[in-house]
């Protein structure tokens, strides 16, 4: 990079310039590849809005539009700022020129369509899921059938026709996503980094055929692909909990059939618990691998009624609700269910304690950076839980704690009413707080977005 920067730094206006810092712009794209700093994309970014403003029109405009899409793309990733996102696509749209080879046209059009799939998974825009299915199957067609680039568009189409086959409920459009994500893990000109992708990609539509057909051998497939991945990662790979945790949920799924062996149960406890022993303590993603395992226990509960295995699961809920970190939603749902298992179990105390953590994270679930709509939905999805916690206060003879809840739940919405009276000053006041505030939003929307597209969970099925 040293080099690249004397070459920028010694070049004369013009032609020569113009090139040193396109070198430039590339090689801070590759350099950030492999260190992750998110300093290198700012650079590149900055640097790539010149470029293409000193671009001439035609091909050398649209190949640096391109490469600034990607660019922007990537920090979008890594900080979840949409407006990257929403200025990637346009640049991408810019950068599709029809003379290139064809090679080069399956690349632009496979980077436009990824971002179009990110777009639609966090604002669920129909028509930017439409857009990425056209987008990969333009790439697809124009890749070689020997470039290793083929399968990883066949992989990412795959990933679009299941998001596509599971909004409209269609078992086809299913059953063909598999087939393809298949072709791409079975494929020779794979690159062998890229397999344990492609087996996730291939599990998911797995998974989500069965939810939608019941066919069990999907099902099974679906294990064995995450069982492959879990086993060729590294272990600091941060995509072995992803694999694990949705491995332990397609065991939970198949441990609740008809047909499944008893000991299968025992097989989604140990599944869970292989989750969180691999989770960070620092991790959104203990959270949800306390859920997972505090859900493995409850079905074992409810099959072989076992009281410690029903007091297991409380108390993983009880863990996963007092989690620092992890979506606010998530964590209240696990204290919400703490205080549910609890009351069947008989125990109104520790049925109260689920339920005022549950209580107590509404505010977060209903925070005054969200528009006001989506806080609305969020407090839907725990209509009655106030009074739930109410009734095992009296239970547990805990009066106070039981007008406490009851008022708690109330008056959520009209103290957030009078925050965002306090948010309107700000941006008054302070605009560029404000404006934070708002980036901030943007990037709790993505992480969300994201859980929501990766993860498989009894919570949110």
């Amino acid at each position: 990079m040293d080099t690249f920067r004397w070459l920028v730094a010694s070049a004369e206006a013009g032609p020569e310039l113009d090139s040193a810092r396109s070198d430039l712009f590339v090689g801070l794209q590759l350099q950030y590849g492999w260190s992750g700093q998110p300093e290198m994309l700012d650079e590149a970014i900055d640097l790539g809005t010149a470029v293409v403003a000193a671009s001439q029109e035609g091909p050398p405009r649209a190949r640096q539009e391109s490469n600034l899409a990607n660019a922007l793309r990537l920090r979008f990733e890594a900080t979840g700022e949409r407006r990257d996102l929403d200025e990637s696509i346009a640049r991408a749209r810019r950068g599709l020129e029809a003379t290139l080879s064809p090679a080069i046209q399956a690349q632009r059009w496979s980077n436009l369509a990824l971002s179009l799939r990110s777009r639609y998974e966090l604002l669920e825009r129909r028509q930017d899921l439409a857009d990425s299915l056209d987008g990969f199957r333009r790439a697809r067609d124009l890749a070689a059938e020997t470039e290793p680039q083929r399968s990883r568009i066949g992989s990412n189409l795959a990933v679009v026709m299941r998001l596509k086959g599971t909004a409209d409920r269609d078992r086809d459009l299913l059953r063909d996503a598999v087939e393809l994500a298949m072709a791409s893990v079975t494929s020779e000109a794979a690159y062998p980094a890229d397999r344990s992708g492609f087996l996730i990609n291939a599990a998911l539509a797995c998974v989500d055929l069965h939810q939608l057909t019941g066919a069990t051998d999907a099902l099974d497939l679906g294990i064995s692909l995450l069982g492959e991945a879990a086993a060729i990662v590294d272990p600091g790979d941060p995509d072995l909990t992803l694999i694990l945790l949705n491995s332990a949920y397609a065991t939970r799924v198949k441990a609740t059939l008809e047909s499944a062996d008893a000991a299968l149960l025992d097989v989604a406890v140990t599944a869970a618990a292989d989750v969180l022993s691999v989770s960070r303590s620092e991790s959104p993603d203990r959270a949800l691998a306390l859920a997972g395992l505090g859900r493995a226990y409850w079905l074992r509960f409810q099959r072989r009624l076992d009281r410690q295995d029903g007091q297991r699961a409380v108390e993983s809920r009880l863990q996963a609700a007092r989690q620092p970190f992890g979506s606010a939603a998530a964590r209240a749902q696990s204290g919400q269910l703490a205080g549910q298992w609890s009351m069947e179990l008989g125990d109104a105390r520790t049925a109260t304690d689920g339920y005022a953590r549950a209580v107590d994270l509404l505010r977060e679930v209903a925070w005054s950076g969200l528009r006001r709509t989506e806080r609305e939905r969020g407090l839907i999805e725990f209509a009655g839980l106030a009074c739930d916690a109410m009734a095992a206060a009296v239970a547990a003879g805990r009066c106070l704690d039981a007008l406490a809840f009851v008022e708690h739940g109330r008056s959520v919405l009209w103290d957030d009413g009078l925050q965002q009276r306090e948010v309107a000053t700000l941006q008054a006041e302070a605009p560029e707080l404000a404006d934070r505030l708002v980036v901030l939003r943007e990037r709790l929307d993505v992480l969300v977005a994201r859980g929501a597209a990766e993860l498989r969970s009894e919570d949110s099925s």
